[in-house]
């Protein structure tokens, strides 16, 4: 058995049911915009980052490396972990 109108017959119902119009949420909260970051000094802003899992190649037991940038002088420096 299938219910060939299912969609239309729920959105009837949303829109006829007196309970369902009384309890909906009618405020919308406004969403604030992103601010933008700026950074005006040497590690004012940072990212990081995980890299991995990378292939095992040999005796290396290296599986992921960190990576850490500095966005104003585009500085990388990268650290291995075992795990």
């Amino acid at each position: 058995m299938t219910w060939e109108s299912l969609s239309e017959d729920v959105e009837t119902y949303r829109q006829t049911c007196e309970s369902c119009q009384k309890n909906k949420n009618k405020i919308r909260l406004k969403q604030e915009l992103l601010q933008t970051i700026i950074p005006n000094h040497v590690v004012d802003l940072l990212l990081i980052d995980y890299v991995g899992p990378l292939p095992a190649t040999g005796l290396s037991k290296i599986k992921f490396v960190l990576l850490i940038t500095d966005c104003v002088s585009r500085f990388v420096s990268s650290y291995q972990t075992a795990n």
